[in-house]
């Protein structure tokens, strides 16, 4: 072995330097810092359950979207106490489009081929309509707009079969595919306070179903 401090060359197993005297000792293994034990892995159990959830709220998602889709396309369109409710405002407030809406298109199509009017005249022709309810309350026209209205549906009842069938008929005319039809009853609620009025009158809006949505039967009036 060599000395570590004049480098002198000693016998094996020495103790001092037999040149300098200084202590000699035997060169130990070299010593290396421990390594940092690596970061645990995640199980792999767990990290497939976290993508599992994340793709099972996105399959439930789609899911709902589809089952929406698929109730509006079944249930859409207006209901025939709708219909009717729409009707009851018409004659508070009378409006050409808001006639137009209540009639089927086929059915507005035909009046204007064999009448020759406009959709604004044949929308003037079917206020008709409003204004007859109106006269057969009497008391609008005579309160004017001091009068609130109300309304709401207290039961339907469908048209006898045989009388469907005619009805069909009539409207096959008109280029009106007709699948059901029945009568909507209505309670409907005048209140003056000023006449000291506060009145619920019965009324009947006979409506039909074309497609997906309920119309107004103009035929029943």
């Amino acid at each position: 072995m060599f000395c570590g401090k004049c480098g002198a060359k000693n016998e094996p197993g020495a103790t001092f330097c037999g040149s300098c005297g200084a202590p000699l000792t035997e060169p130990g293994p070299e010593r290396r810092p421990a390594a940092e034990p690596a970061p645990a892995a995640a199980p792999v159990s767990a990290q497939t359950s976290g993508k599992h959830k994340k793709i099972g709220v996105a399959v439930v998602a789609a899911a709902v979207v589809i089952v929406l889709v698929a109730l509006f396309s079944l249930l859409g369109g207006r209901s025939d106490t709708a219909t009717a409710e729409q009707l009851v405002d018409l004659m508070a407030n009378p409006s050409a489009e808001g006639i137009l809406d209540l009639l089927p298109e086929g059915l507005l199509e035909t009046a204007m081929e064999e009448t020759g009017y406009t959709r604004a005249e044949v929308a003037d022709e079917f206020l008709g309509v409003t204004d007859e309810l109106r006269a057969a309350m009497g008391v609008l026209d005579y309160l004017g707009g001091d009068i609130k209205l109300s309304c709401k549906a207290v039961g339907t009842e469908d048209m006898d079969p045989d009388e469907l069938s005619y009805l069909k008929e009539q409207y096959d005319q008109m280029n009106v595919d007709v699948s059901a039809a029945r009568t909507v009853n209505m309670e409907i609620r005048l209140q003056a306070k000023e006449y000291g009025l506060d009145e619920t009158i019965p009324f009947e809006i006979p409506v039909i179903k074309v497609g997906r949505s309920w119309y107004l039967n103009v035929a029943g009036f």
